[in-house]
């Protein structure tokens, strides 16, 4: 008895007939692959929408916030206080969204 991909393609449909179908359908015997499920997953399936969010965000907040007063001593600014500069910031999400998106597939 030979396995059916043994068989040359076109004797395939004949020998279906031949096939012991209650044993090739066992589950723990025709499992191929794992699945999990995780964070990473949702991550993986969604980061589009993610990027686009984080984007708008943080330009939100550049746009409304005011340019920053006159730096004090011992004041440093996160985003900076150039206009360009602060938009240039924002613009680092994207590859920190590529970093995720590799770790996630």
């Amino acid at each position: 008895q030979r396995a059916l991909f043994e068989l040359p393609h076109e004797e395939r449909f004949a020998a279906l007939g031949k096939v012991d179908w209650e044993v090739s359908l066992i589950a723990a015997a025709t499992k191929t692959h794992r699945e999990v499920h995780s964070l990473w997953g949702v991550f993986a399936s969604t980061h589009r929408i993610w990027l686009l969010h984080s984007l708008l965000f943080f330009l939100g907040a550049c746009i409304v916030a005011p340019v920053p007063p006159e730096k004090l001593p011992g004041d440093e600014l996160l985003f900076g206080r150039a206009t360009k500069l602060r938009y240039a910031t924002v613009m680092l999400v994207v590859p920190a969204h590529a970093v995720l998106w590799w770790v996630a597939r």
